[in-house]
């Protein structure tokens, strides 16, 4: 399936001042799709509040 405007790449822009500002993130699964595909899943850790 395709969506007409959807990036499929997840984005490596610099969005932030330092990595420090991004959550902590953790890999979930990774599924083989195929000889050079990969389907990384991916989960965000919540914030610790202080």
């Amino acid at each position: 399936m395709e969506i007409v405007g959807l990036d499929r790449q997840a984005c490596g822009g610099t969005h932030l001042s330092s990595t420090g500002q991004s959550p902590a993130i953790r890999i979930v699964k990774i599924d083989n799709k195929g000889r050079k595909n990969r389907r990384v899943r991916i989960a965000l850790e919540p914030e610790n509040e202080a």
